[in-house]
């Protein structure tokens, strides 16, 4: 009998992505998840005697009953696991911000966000092969791991929750929710740090979370100082 421990995250991403189509009644799903789980082709689940496809595909069944509930573990494979945010840099910060949008499609570029080879500090060269590795294993403990992460993302966020979004007295509704602003709004942070830091935008990518935000958090009260400095001139000039 298959359990989640024979299905590598690859397998579970698939098996998402055909049990989220609308184009195809449940029958097929179970029919295509049959041909994943097991690694056979539809013509081969075709071919197979009817007792024989009626088991493995009985069995499919039994397992889209449960969920990978498996537990975040500390290293995987040759790979450490970092749970802490605030040892993040900032590319990390927004690739991963970015990654655990769509924690099961991307789960595997999320986890090589935060792996490094154990004993060794987190280097960015190398994500894809990092990804590549996660793809392969079994979905069970992956899935505890990334919710794990995800949890503390979350919190280490909301201790920061002015520097998100974009200041209501500022700036108009339309501005919040530009689409500038909700795709390369991160990358415009950067830039300004970079030029708060006197750094290159490379350097600033790599600089801590913390005083990335600090920065941020800094540059966001003296833009909003010299906001309300102008208004005021402004208003002195009319009332003239």
């Amino acid at each position: 009998m298959k359990t989640w421990k024979d299905i590598s995250l690859y397998k579970f991403q698939q098996i998402e992505w055909i049990n989220g189509r609308s184009d195809i009644d449940d029958l097929d799903k179970v029919c295509w998840i049959t041909c994943e789980v097991f690694g056979l082709t539809e013509y081969e689940l075709n071919e197979m005697k009817a007792r024989i496809a009626a088991k493995k595909m009985r069995a499919v069944v039994r397992l889209m009953e449960s969920r990978p509930e498996g537990e975040a573990r500390k290293c995987i494979g040759p790979y450490e696991i970092n749970y802490d945010p605030a040892a993040m840099t900032l590319g990390q910060f927004v690739e991963l911000r970015h990654f655990l949008e769509c924690p099961i499609a991307m789960g595997h570029l999320a986890l090589a966000s935060i792996a490094s080879i154990r004993g060794e500090p987190y280097i960015s060269d190398g994500h894809i092969l990092r990804a590549d590795y996660f793809l392969r294993q079994p979905v069970l403990n992956l899935m505890a791991s990334l919710k794990e992460f995800a949890e503390r993302f979350n919190e280490f966020i909301g201790t920061y929750n002015s520097l998100f979004g974009l200041d209501k007295d500022m700036f108009d509704q339309g501005q919040q929710v530009d689409r500038f602003n909700k795709q390369y709004g991160w990358i415009y942070s950067a830039t300004v740090i970079a030029e708060h830091e006197r750094i290159t935008l490379d350097q600033a990518f790599g600089i801590p979370i913390r005083q990335a935000f600090n920065d941020l958090i800094y540059l966001k009260a003296k833009g909003r100082y010299e906001a309300e400095q102008h208004k005021l001139m402004m208003e002195k000039i009319k009332n003239k």
